[in-house]
């Protein structure tokens, strides 16, 4: 490769390796283009030109003295009011669980239903006073227990939230288990919840998706009345789903499924969802 103190056309096409020194403070027109990843003095960068422009925006905002923690519980919409002096927040969006369904039962036989399939999760973070001034949502509720007998459940709500007027994100509600039957046959199986799926929005960068889990089938073996298996409730980010010996906990899991014999029994509810913010506050 040629050798040569200015950049000038000469260089065009040029390929090989070797030496090149270009002009003090050169004056570049088009696009530059660099290798990825490329060296800083000795240090390999691997970053991408979206998370150094990320942290760039960071590193203009005066030092964090302090950091706080709100949670939204109460379902339904929302408007996020930042502690004074908040610079950037970290949402996590938790959409509810939902519910089981009931099953019929019969004398002398079993019938069992499904878990119903856990809330999706988001984290998202949110930088600048002029976007966390306006940040509002909806909280999901929890779906409900299918009744007793043959009744599906609800739906787990989304739990959603939308950046100065830009597009929503939402984390999606986990589905309900329908309704089941006794049976006197050798085998019967009753499907399960699906998770929640999420969508995301705009005004946020994105730090985690998380799809919600899939509820147990329920399984029972007809007129063997204690051979059976209760589907359990999907498990969340921020919760457990229930189980046959012990209620979910935290936010977005699963309800349970049921088991009926001789008489029908009510499904389990799911649990609702919820928004934690983690604040980071310049004093």
């Amino acid at each position: 490769m040629a050798t040569n103190n200015a950049v000038d056309t000469s260089l065009s096409g040029q390929t090989g390796t070797g030496s090149f020194v270009g002009s003090a403070s050169p004056t570049f027109t088009g696009t530059v283009t660099h290798p990825t990843p490329f060296t800083l003095g000795a240090t390999s960068v691997t970053s991408t030109g979206a998370q150094l422009n990320l942290l760039n925006g960071l590193s203009t905002f005066p030092p964090i003295t302090k950091i706080n923690s709100q949670e939204i519980t109460a379902t339904g919409a929302y408007t996020y009011t930042p502690t004074t002096g908040t610079q950037y927040a970290i949402f996590k969006l938790q959409a509810g669980g939902g519910g089981s369904g009931g099953v019929a039962g019969t004398a002398s036989q079993s019938g069992g239903s499904g878990g119903g399939g856990s809330g999706g999760y988001l984290e998202v973070l949110v930088v600048g006073t002029t976007n966390l001034a306006a940040v509002s949502g909806s909280v999901g509720i929890a779906g409900t227990a299918g009744s007793s007998g043959t009744n599906n459940g609800g739906n787990g709500g989304n739990t959603t939230m939308t950046v100065n007027s830009g597009t929503t994100w939402t984390a999606g509600g986990g589905a309900l288990s329908t309704g089941g039957t006794s049976s006197a046959t050798t085998f019967v199986s009753t499907a399960p919840g699906a998770g929640g799926t999420n969508t995301t929005g705009t005004n946020g960068t994105l730090m985690l998706n998380l799809p919600g889990q899939i509820g147990g089938y329920g399984c029972t073996f007809g007129a063997n009345t204690n051979a059976f298996v209760v589907g359990t409730g999907g498990n969340s980010q921020l919760g457990r789903g229930g189980n046959a010996t012990v209620a979910g906990a935290g936010y977005g899991g699963g309800g349970s499924g049921v088991i009926a014999v001789a008489s029908n029994v009510a499904g389990v509810a799911g649990l609702q969802g919820v928004v934690q913010i983690t604040e980071f506050i310049s004093a």
